[in-house]
């Protein structure tokens, strides 16, 4: 935690000493900076940082910002080496999206004459980090009613996030517990029943919670910056 405390005071100063400039900031905390910063993956070889002419391991990396966009090292708390998330909202509560380096670690990014599958590593506004005064953390329910008190706005979404995390939970339980209860009670082989069906829907249609939960989250993130920023002003 401390670590990404210092982290978050070096955004704000490298941004405005290094303006025009690309850099890393070093998990010991030294800062870098250059003209060109690409992320390289060998095969068969570990994953490194080019700054300029200066290589760098990716574990020696804390953040990195290239013309892309401001990148912090998360592979200590996710799963998979190499593990980088790009700032993609900057606010009180900043969020962060998981991504590929491979990709937002070259000179240009994948356009439409590049291949589909490239294409699908580029963010796509999922919210899989926030950091909070440095601390970088999940947008779990529990971490945001902690972090989120002081709005009343956002806590009301965030409420709503929660009743819909339950409906999902229900229609999950409800729908397997169906799709059991049909199978242990089939005799003389698989056979489709009224009561197999209404659990294969009520499982399915679980998924499409999942929509309502995001909005929710992001309008109780949204609702606390906005809020934040006009105390400051």
């Amino acid at each position: 935690m401390k670590r990404l405390i210092s982290l978050a005071a070096l955004i704000g100063c490298v941004s405005i000493s290094s303006l025009g400039q690309q850099y890393v900031i070093k998990e010991e905390g030294d800062t870098l900076s250059g003209e060109s910063l690409v992320f390289v993956d060998p095969i068969m070889k570990a994953p490194y940082f080019l700054l300029d002419s200066v290589q760098i391991n990716w574990d020696d990396i804390a953040l990195a910002r290239n013309q892309h966009g401001v990148f912090v090292n998360v592979s200590d708390i996710s799963s998979g080496k190499a593990s980088f998330a790009m700032r993609i909202r900057k606010g009180e509560l900043s969020i962060f999206e998981k991504v590929d380096m491979s990709v937002y670690g070259e000179d240009e990014l994948p356009t439409e004459m590049r291949t589909g599958q490239e294409r699908r590593h580029l963010a796509r506004g999922n919210m899989d980090y926030l950091m909070d005064e440095g601390e970088l953390f999940a947008p779990t329910y529990q971490n945001l009613s902690q972090t989120l008190q002081s709005s009343e706005r956002a806590m009301g979404h965030l409420q709503e996030m929660r009743k819909h995390q339950w409906i999902k939970r229900g229609l999950l339980c409800g729908g397997a517990g169906l799709v059991t209860a049909s199978i242990i009670t089939m005799d003389g082989g698989f056979a489709i029943s009224p009561q197999l069906i209404l659990g294969l829907i009520s499982t399915g249609s679980s998924f499409f919670v999942n929509a309502a939960i995001d909005d929710y989250r992001w309008m109780a993130v949204e609702s606390y910056n906005i809020e934040a920023s006009l105390a400051q002003n």
